[in-house]
């Protein structure tokens, strides 16, 4: 199925690594040109460089999502660089893992500072441009834990990723009159970055819970964002679709 992507721009937070890194690579093979946008300028630089490589068309960005400054910063270079905006994938995030009574300050703002605001922000960026052109897709990348909760420490980051669900299906209504799709994608455990730090037993929990016996790995996300991204989903909006490997209690 062709997508029809090519010469669609769209801007991908968190791309330097993991899922986002493998969206951005997904984008280009459809045509697309690429905003890699990242807090860490190195790894951005690196996914631009390999879709270049290849013959696509990107442009890397550091940005920190939580600074609504880096944002409208990004917002305006992607613009001056190609003239439009057609897609915003909000995939970055962060995850802070302490016990309730134990949790810091810290931790917890960063996690709704980057998960929830920085999507805010992001949104807030592309909004008023897509709302003028009556284009657009946004997509919220949530978190099962969002859905189930996070039995392991992770309260603040299911707590942010549950709001970024309210956040989508908010947008879908605000945003639906003007001819913008707004979904999001709800992935359980992926072999990513974010989960190097987790126990392995907890990762063996979530192999096993998965009926295919693996975690998922980045490359499992790409279809589903490459879909929600294209005008063959134009009739999709306000939904949150759960990538789970067909999830099932141990």
């Amino acid at each position: 199925m062709d997508l029809k992507l090519a010469g669609k721009v769209a801007i991908v937070t968190g791309g330097g690594q993991g899922m986002g890194k493998a969206y951005c690579l997904g984008f280009a093979e459809e045509g697309a040109y690429v905003v890699v946008a990242d807090i860490n300028a190195e790894t951005a630089q690196q996914t631009a460089a390999e879709i270049r490589a290849k013959g696509g068309k990107s442009l890397p960005i550091k940005v920190d999502i939580s600074k609504w400054g880096d944002v409208s910063n990004m917002f305006n270079k992607a613009l001056s660089e190609f003239g439009h905006i057609d897609i915003l994938v909000n995939n970055a995030g962060v995850r802070g893992m302490a016990k309730i009574e134990d949790f810091p300050e810290e931790l917890l703002e960063r996690d709704i500072n980057v998960n929830l605001k920085g999507a805010f922000y992001c949104t807030k960026a592309v909004a008023r441009h897509m709302k003028e052109r009556r284009y657009g897709k946004i997509i919220y990348q949530s978190s099962s834990t969002a859905v189930r909760g996070h039995e392991a420490g992770g309260s603040a980051y299911a707590a942010a990723k549950a709001g970024m669900l309210g956040l989508m299906r908010s947008m879908a209504k605000e945003l639906g009159s003007f001819n913008i799709n707004v979904n999001a994608v709800v992935p359980s455990v992926f072999n990513t970055p974010l989960i190097a730090n987790l126990p392995e037993e907890r990762k063996e929990i979530n192999r096993k819970q998965s009926v295919f016996g693996r975690l998922g790995e980045p490359e499992d996300m790409v279809g589903i964002v490459l879909l929600l991204a294209s005008d063959r989903a134009s009739y999709i909006t306000g939904q949150s679709i759960l990538v789970d490997g067909g999830q099932r209690p141990t």
